[in-house]
């Protein structure tokens, strides 16, 4: 920008933000790719990276905010929450698996089957290993090293184990294959955007967290599509 248009870097504004895996999938990217788009003066460096990741760069100020998926219990107090949606945890797994083939599970089983994880240093691997071992369950998982929906896709397909993921996640990523399968009684996930308590979000960036907030405030009444799409 400088080499080709000097003067206009100085009139641009950048936001840093993070954002948690398979967040195209959540539809979360669509409401990113909005705003940049109708904000002409504004550029958007986003980074996709795990919960725990997000915070640490936080903590260092090289993101100015990031939208983070986690339970309500690990949201931490150091930290400002705008919460964009309040879901119920859902499994997707093969409709020829044995949860597929239920389409509704205690949470007492899960450890029937493989669950797909990250490795043992992400937020996720840390939040249901707790939520195994709260229900009294052995931890059965398969690493999976990517961030990559597809190859998370493919091997729910091929019958390699399930994944736990919220309903709006599912719902964009269920196929004639796979089944999303309710959880009894609900786990409940929030998706919000957050930031630091001691620093404070004015001008485009709070621009950037209200406009985002307000489309998700805006959408029908979330349950209601659940309902729809868990079978």
């Amino acid at each position: 920008m400088a080499a080709f248009d000097r003067g206009t870097e100085a009139r641009k504004e950048i936001i840093n933000v993070g954002v948690f895996p398979f967040y195209r999938a959540a539809g979360v990217g669509k409401v990113i790719n909005m705003f940049f788009a109708t904000h002409a003066n504004v550029l958007g460096s986003i980074t996709n990276l795990d919960n725990n990741a997000a915070y640490n760069m936080l903590k260092k100020g090289d993101l100015d905010m990031a939208v983070i998926k986690a339970r309500p219990e690990y949201f931490r107090e150091d930290y400002n929450y705008e919460v964009l949606l309040t879901e119920r945890l859902v499994a997707l797994a093969s409709k020829n698996s044995p949860f597929g083939k239920k389409g509704k599970i205690d949470v007492g089983e899960l450890y029937q089957m493989d669950l797909l994880t990250g490795t043992d240093d992400t937020s996720f691997f840390d939040e249901m290993r707790v939520l195994y071992e709260q229900n009294n369950m052995p931890f059965n998982i398969s690493l999976i090293r990517t961030n990559e929906a597809e190859i998370m896709i493919e091997m729910i397909e091929s019958g390699q184990g399930f994944n736990l993921i919220t309903e709006k996640t599912a719902e964009h990523l269920a196929n004639e294959n796979m089944r999303i399968v309710e959880i009894e009684p609900p786990q409940i996930v929030k998706t919000a955007i957050a930031y630091p308590k001691d620093k404070k979000i004015r001008g485009i960036k709070r621009t950037f967290i209200n406009e985002i907030a307000d489309y998700y405030n805006s959408i029908e009444d979330y349950d209601d599509v659940a309902e729809q799409n868990i079978r």
